[in-house]
């Protein structure tokens, strides 16, 4: 397979996976679980949870690093601040029908939990 062909079947896996269709792997594949201390003293105590789904695609999950409180919490606090993309330069920036993504970003004065996982 060519560098190109690869690259545009990544590329539909990854708009798969955004848009929230499920992506279907070769029979034998399995996912690859391992703890990681990344050599920080930190993660001596408790290591990180690692599954790679594809290694080609570098698909990874890292397991366990928000707890659910904080998961909503920090969606909450986005969602007071999402507000759709805009294109252009100096200034001059306009809203177009074909960009329809939406973002944010938290300052680590909105919240203590946002401060702690920056």
């Amino acid at each position: 397979m060519n560098q190109i062909s690869a690259l545009l079947k990544s590329n539909q896996k990854f708009i798969h996976l955004c848009s929230g269709r499920s992506v279907p792997h070769h029979e034998s594949q399995e996912s690859i679980c391992y703890y990681s201390n990344r050599n920080s003293f930190w993660l001596l105590v408790q290591p990180l949870k690692i599954e790679i789904f594809h290694p080609e695609e570098q698909l990874i999950m890292f397991h366990d690093i928000l707890t659910e409180s904080e998961t909503k919490l920090l969606k909450e606090l986005s969602a007071k601040k999402i507000g759709r993309s805009f294109i252009g330069k100096n200034k001059n920036f306009s809203k177009t029908l074909g960009r329809t993504c939406k973002s944010t970003a938290l300052s680590v004065d909105d919240h203590e939990v946002v401060k702690r996982i920056a």
